[in-house]
């Protein structure tokens, strides 16, 4: 209803709103909104870049905010908190987007709205931040720094530098911060045995041969850990987390639809993802229950 009146860094705040109050993937939230809120295709991609860069280095741009917040940070309105973090982020990360069109860009989203009161505060903890943003003191710490610095969780980062050292586990984490090119994987449970896919492949959800499941999106690290579980013929799997379902139906095609997978997620609506995933894969021998993973469960207990 008001596309032709939104641009994509308000497009942006409302999908993250979204994204927050539903816990929902960023990925079907941008697939689910973006035709709703724009059409354009410039600013399509200037949201989609907002959500994912807002969502890779979040605790870093909160931290970044914090460090020139002079109130505390309950004390903003949500749309105020989420047009700071897209600002940030493109004062940080965008090259491409002058610093002042960013500052312009928030006064004129807090007055869009209609918060008109922090819009003299968004625009005055922006521009200092642009001012300042070559000296931002992040934790001396090297560990505290990296995990600021690379928005990791330190339990994460803990178990890498436990098991790979420091380095390499600093190098872990910014390669895995940059965004990954798409990538496809041909589904043999239903392509023709001579298939190749087309190198003109566009929006993929719009491509018959997607629709069809001959093919489907999934990024080589995925496939990877299918690739090193090695599963065989008749196996009994248990996917503990396992929606969207990418893997889970590599893992059906790798056993030729034999054996049985039992495929589960905590939250109803991520369990229609791996059936719907299923269902155009052609992947039969798939079990989808809800199950908290951090409580056992007697009757999975055979695996």
């Amino acid at each position: 209803k008001q596309k032709t009146l939104m641009r994509g860094r308000e497009a942006a705040v409302r999908i993250l709103q979204n994204i927050e109050k539903d816990n929902e993937f960023a990925s079907l939230a941008l697939k689910k909104y973006l035709p709703l809120y724009l059409n354009d295709a410039k600013e399509k991609a200037l949201a989609t870049e907002l959500v994912y860069g807002v969502l890779r280095y979040k605790k870093r741009l909160d931290f970044v905010r914090d460090c020139h917040l002079k109130i505390k940070v309950n004390k903003l309105e949500d749309e105020i908190i989420m047009i700071i973090r897209i600002s940030i982020y493109q004062i940080l990360f965008c090259d491409k987007i002058p610093d002042s069109a960013a500052c312009n860009e928030a006064v004129k989203l807090a007055k869009k709205f209609k918060k008109y009161g922090a819009a003299s505060f968004v625009n005055g903890i922006l521009r200092t931040i642009s001012k300042d943003k070559e000296d931002i003191s992040y934790p001396e710490d090297e560990v505290k720094r990296l995990g600021v610095i690379t928005s990791f969780p330190m339990r994460i980062l803990d178990m890498w530098i436990s098991d790979f050292g420091y380095q390499k586990a600093k190098e872990i984490a910014e390669q895995s911060n940059i965004p990954k090119p798409l990538s496809y994987r041909i589904n043999k449970l239903k392509a023709p045995l001579e298939f190749e896919i087309p190198e003109d492949v566009g929006a993929p959800e719009n491509e018959q041969i997607f629709k069809d499941g001959f093919i489907t999106v999934q990024d080589k690290g995925s496939q990877m850990v299918v690739e090193t579980l090695c599963p065989k013929k008749n196996s009994l799997v248990l996917d503990l987390c396992a929606a969207p379902g990418g893997k889970t139906c590599y893992i059906s095609e790798i056993m030729e639809n034999s054996g049985k997978i039992v495929a589960c997620d905590i939250h109803e609506h991520r369990l229609a993802l791996i059936e719907n995933t299923a269902s155009r894969l052609g992947a039969k021998n798939i079990v989808v229950t809800k199950n908290d993973g951090s409580v056992l469960r007697e009757d999975l207990i055979m695996f």
